[in-house]
């Protein structure tokens, strides 16, 4: 079975121009990990209310997305275009599917969200404490 075919039925890149929000907390339910193709994005955390807190960067190759395989609590991480982005979406079921076929993908996918996830809330509680 070639891998290539399943993943390049079920893909759509959307582009994005400078400062549109890419994925925030409203998005919780759609099934979609997304991977920057072209562009910079900018991470803000917005679990206090009325408040936007800058948290990091992704560059092109980064996947966001992908930790609500793992839990399905939805953050309070706001993706916004610093420039104008290519972001390709990729169906959770894909990534699910390709999972189960390679374990080495599923442990680099679980490491990396893991790594991802324990990163952000130390620069959120480090800003918060600011």
């Amino acid at each position: 079975m070639d891998l290539r075919f399943i993943v390049a039925n079920r893909l759509e890149i959307k582009h994005f121009k400078v400062g549109s929000t890419i994925q925030s907390v409203k998005n919780k339910n759609e099934q979609k990990a997304k991977i920057i193709v072209n562009g910079i994005v900018h991470l803000y955390d917005q679990s206090m209310a009325g408040q936007r807190v800058y948290c990091g960067r992704l560059i092109v190759g980064n996947m966001f997305g992908v930790d609500k395989l793992f839990h399905a609590l939805p953050t309070g991480i706001l993706y916004v275009a610093e420039t104008e982005c290519e972001i390709l979406d990729i169906d959770l079921n894909v990534i699910r599917d390709v999972m189960q076929i390679s374990k080495p993908f599923a442990e680099k996918i679980r490491n990396e969200t893991l790594m991802f996830t324990e990163q952000l809330t130390r620069t959120v509680l480090l800003q918060h404490q600011i």
